[in-house]
């Protein structure tokens, strides 16, 4: 039996944690001090059955019991009115565990990772406040599409559990923010996921993803999104490993991303044919904007005066003036950066194979001399 300290009247907290209880009796306190008491800690102990006495503490606003043996949530849990928040970490619970009651109280987080959950309890899917739910590391295999009913949600963590799919119902959680469904078995992302639109944090790191939705680029608060650990990442890593961009590329890229106008005469014949071939970037907010097929300009004049006009450009072209001095110069600059580029790896090549060659010749040198010590 636990003994406990005297507590002022001042005192909110009672922290029992790590004191090897197996029971506890708060029986003896006096009703004036139990009122006071708002956090109650018993995380490390050797409780097999939350203690009944607890249930006494009216005022009770938190409770962590985590890291304990506990297997059962007694029907007198309910009378704790005032709690909110709810952390049993690292125990023996299970979807039969908690009160049939248990949805009519004032809950606001849950955090019961760790347990031996199957599916989610019908009790939480009715917790009207509920904001924050974390169920990571248990059995879970699914989600059910009740979840929308949480509609105070934030926080929903899921990761560490053998879920194979989303249910498109969970796009309904409007004021979610967080959303962890790492370390599963996930294979898709439903496209409908793009209306959670408070949305800042979305964790899918270590699924089977092989696509990521267009849809996703939709949530414009998203300010995180893991996605390492994925089929859809692995292959991603592997071509940019062993195919990075190339100088034709690169040059593409350039030209696009500083929105110069250009002559069919400006630019090489493989880089028109690069540039007119490329495909639009899925990001929207993207600046290089790839997509761009600029035709070549034709001159004509139009009332004794020479205008530059030409065929009908894309959208994302609209805008773009008579080509500048600086697009001028940008334009130079990108030409000697290609012929300095080439240069270089010609003159690098032939560094490499005068220096080989010496090296041979060096050796061969070495070689007479140990056989005939009298040469020079």
């Amino acid at each position: 039996m636990a003994r406990l300290s005297s507590m002022d009247d001042r005192c909110a907290v009672l922290n029992l944690s790590r004191l090897h209880l197996d029971d506890m009796n708060l029986e003896h306190i006096v009703d004036s001090k139990r009122k006071q008491i708002q956090q109650l800690h018993l995380a490390y102990n050797r409780l097999s059955l939350l203690p009944p006495s607890v249930c006494l503490l009216s005022n009770l606003e938190y409770l962590d019991i985590s890291n304990n043996g506990i297997t059962v949530i007694p029907e007198d849990f309910i009378r704790l009115t005032n709690l909110k928040t709810l952390v049993a970490k690292n125990n023996l619970l299970d979807e039969s565990s908690f009160p049939r009651d248990f949805a009519r109280m004032q809950m606001e987080t849950l955090n019961l990772g760790g347990n031996r959950f199957g599916h989610v309890p019908k009790q939480f899917l009715k917790l009207a406040k509920l904001q924050s739910l974390s169920l990571g590391g248990n059995r879970l295999k699914s989600i059910p599409p009740e979840i929308e009913n949480l509609t105070c949600l934030e926080m929903l963590y899921l990761g560490g559990n053998l879920i194979s799919s989303i249910p498109p119902e969970l796009a309904n959680l409007t004021c979610l923010k967080c959303l962890v469904l790492c370390d599963n078995r996930i294979q898709s992302i439903p496209p409908q996921l793009n209306r959670l639109h408070s949305l800042l944090s979305l964790s899918l790191h270590n699924n089977l993803l092989t696509f990521l939705p267009r849809e996703i680029l939709s949530l414009v608060h998203l300010q995180e999104l893991s996605l390492r650990g994925n089929p859809l990442v692995v292959r991603f890593i592997k071509d940019m490993t062993y195919n990075p961009p190339s100088l034709l590329e690169l040059a593409g890229r350039t030209i696009k991303s500083h929105n110069l106008l250009y002559l069919t005469n400006d630019l090489p014949s493989n880089l028109m044919h690069y540039l007119n071939l490329a495909s639009e970037c899925p990001n929207p907010k993207c600046a290089v904007l790839l997509s761009v097929q600029l035709k070549s300009t034709e001159r004509s004049r139009v009332g004794g005066r020479e205008q530059r006009t030409s065929r009908q450009t894309p959208k994302s072209t609209a805008g773009i003036g008579r080509t500048s001095n600086r697009n001028t110069y940008l334009l130079y600059d990108l030409n000697l950066m290609l012929n300095v580029f080439i240069y270089s790896i010609k003159y690098m090549a032939f560094g490499l194979i005068t220096t080989v060659a010496g090296k041979s010749k060096t050796k061969q040198q070495i070689a007479k001399l140990k056989t005939n010590p009298k040469a020079k």
